[in-house]
């Protein structure tokens, strides 16, 4: 069966005498041919240029200005095709996964619904303002979700200037919403307490242990997921990773290691969890790959249901040790060695804790958990 060619490459002779290539292909929307100069004067680079646009998804569309917001966001954000994450791998940097996933959300549900047929040189400053003003009411979303919003429609943008197709980031002079993000819940001292408990109150006792861990740590889940026998020691935890459910295993939310320290008893009790192959997880249950974090949420969910404990997450456990430390007027620079909180003046600290910080951390962790961070008598 005849199937016509997708483009083809031809010379024009200009007024001028030189000579230029074009390219033809047929408009995606209309199905008839175009014809568009690649402003190239040699073959091999009139189908570099072809090739570049078919790679963008631009070789179909007559102008690149009269492209409407769907179709210059066909392969945005999405895994393996993205332009912008192609960018960035290129330029030795990396768009996690979970940004990507968000951001593709945050179009396909709040974006493209209502900007999507718009061209995407003609969308203003104003329309975007009216857009994201009305989103809360019209999808039922906080404003922290619609400034996200804004955020990857500002993102597609800054793109759109990189093809040449706007000179100016619209959405630059559009300010947030203000945010109702809820400030996540410290446990007190008797929540840990009771939620730590013994074994026996826990159908699974290694997510008790990663309880333990985070409240004298003040760790991320995913950097408690991460945690293999090579970076745990007797005195602390070298926090060199976090487990994502997107990305796997990648680095710290900062970008930087840090050291924890621990007391003899939590080694003892992480130590006692290891695999026998350092190089497995030992918050797993086969070693291979961490256990989901949704697995973990659900068993403290059980736990705090339990107790009457409404309001609280696994990070908690962080926001409670962050709580503790200032009330026992623990430095702040000791406090963001240890937590790993980001800021740029702090950076070049977080793997630098001298041995009477290590002290003061230490006695405050046994201060904070004496039922079950100080060593039994046999």
């Amino acid at each position: 069966m005849y199937s016509k060619a997708e483009y083809g490459i031809y010379k024009r002779k200009m007024p001028n005498g030189k000579t230029v290539y074009y390219y033809w292909v047929y408009d995606e929307q209309t199905g008839k041919r175009l014809s568009r100069s690649t402003g190239q004067r040699t073959k091999a680079k009139a189908l570099d240029y072809v090739l570049a646009r078919r790679e963008e998804g631009l070789l179909g569309i007559a102008d690149r200005k009269s492209m409407t917001l769907e179709e210059f966001c066909k392969d945005l954000f999405m895994p393996g095709k993205c332009p912008i994450q192609k960018d960035a791998e290129a330029r030795g940097r990396t768009v996690a996964g979970n940004t990507m996933k968000n951001r593709r959300i945050s179009l396909d549900k709040h974006i493209l619904p209502y900007l999507g047929k718009t061209r995407v040189s003609a969308i203003t400053s104003a329309q975007i303002n009216e857009w994201l003003i009305s989103l809360p009411s019209k999808d039922k979303i906080k404003r922290t979700t619609c400034n996200q919003s804004l955020d990857a429609l500002s993102t597609v943008m800054k793109y759109a200037i990189k093809r040449g197709i706007i000179q100016n980031n619209p959405c630059q002079s559009v300010e947030n919403l203000g945010d109702d993000t809820e400030s996540t819940q410290a446990f007190t001292v008797k929540e840990v307490d009771a939620i730590i408990g013994e074994e026996k109150d826990w159908k699974n006792p290694i997510f008790r242990l990663m309880c333990m861990t985070s409240a004298v740590t003040g760790m991320r889940v995913g950097e408690v997921l991460a945690l293999r026998p090579s970076h745990v020691f007797p005195d602390h935890i070298l926090v060199a990773h976090n487990f994502s459910p997107v990305d796997g295993l990648k680095t710290t939310k900062t970008k930087r290691k840090r050291i924890v320290p621990i007391t003899p008893y939590l080694y003892k009790a992480i130590a006692s969890w290891f695999p026998a192959d350092n190089s497995k997880y030992i918050f797993s249950s086969d070693g291979n790959k961490p256990y989901a974090e949704s697995s973990v949420a659900y068993a403290i969910n059980k736990r705090c249901e339990k107790l009457g404990i409404k309001g609280k997450t696994f990070h908690s456990f962080r926001a409670f040790l962050d709580s503790i430390f200032m009330a026992k007027n623990i430095n702040e620079t000791t406090l963001r060695k240890m937590i790993g909180h980001k800021d740029a003046k702090m950076t070049e600290h977080y793997m630098h804790m001298e041995a009477a910080e290590f002290s003061i951390v230490t006695d405050a962790q046994e201060d904070i958990g004496k039922k079950f961070l100080i060593d039994k008598p046999e």
